[in-house]
């Protein structure tokens, strides 16, 4: 036993010393706890960004007119035919989506968005590729008929166009348009930060 001695003494010396050093040594950081990102904070930054952009284009269509306009009877009739293409342009004020426009489901992880309505901007003619054809009677050489026949013809080709930018089919493909560039601009940051949302995104006179 007491040649044991100096060798249970140099154990407890370590242990002691192991001990002091542990008890010396700095102490780990502490360890970073990943927090859920707001996604909430995040929605209404987006809203606010959007709202500074503006307005957004959200389609552009192109179509053809054609119309003919009539003066004259018999031998004195005479007759214009205009071909004129034109653009219209589908508009998004992003500034009227207010707060209670946009809200954000935690539980389901669904963005809800109501969205103004579609604005329309244009027809803008391309006069350069526009065609006129006409035939002429005894009044269109005595008198200025063919320019006013012109001239209504322009008119009524632009009204073409704007009534077949509100057909309901071109309606439609707007605000399909509409909903999937808004959805994008709310999604892209709400994923960048973890977050995969639900998208429910429809205008204001849309069923819930």
């Amino acid at each position: 036993m007491k040649r044991a001695l100096p060798w249970v003494g140099g154990i407890g010396i370590g242990l002691a010393a192991g001990l002091g050093a542990f008890a010396l040594a700095p102490a780990p950081p502490p360890r970073f706890v990943e927090r859920a990102p707001d996604a909430a904070k995040i929605v209404e930054q987006v809203r606010e960004g959007l709202r500074a952009q503006g307005v957004l284009p959200v389609l552009a269509a192109r179509d053809v007119a054609v119309v003919e306009a009539r003066s004259g009877e018999f031998v004195f009739e005479t007759r214009r035919t205009l071909v004129m293409p034109g653009q219209v342009r589908y508009l998004l004020d992003l500034r009227a989506i207010g707060p209670r426009d946009v809200r954000w489901d935690a539980a389901t992880r669904t963005l809800h968005v109501v969205l103004p309505p579609i604005a329309l901007a244009g027809p803008q003619v391309d006069l350069a590729a526009a065609r006129e054809f006409g035939e002429g009677g005894l009044l269109s050489g005595l008198s200025d008929a063919g320019e006013q026949l012109d001239a209504a013809n322009r008119l009524a080709a632009q009204n073409q166009l704007i009534r077949s930018a509100h057909a309901p089919g071109a309606q439609a493909a707007a605000r399909d348009a509409a909903r999937r560039l808004v959805g994008a601009l709310f999604a892209a940051p709400l994923r960048a930060a973890g977050v995969t949302p639900r998208l429910d995104i429809r205008f204001a006179d849309e069923p819930r």
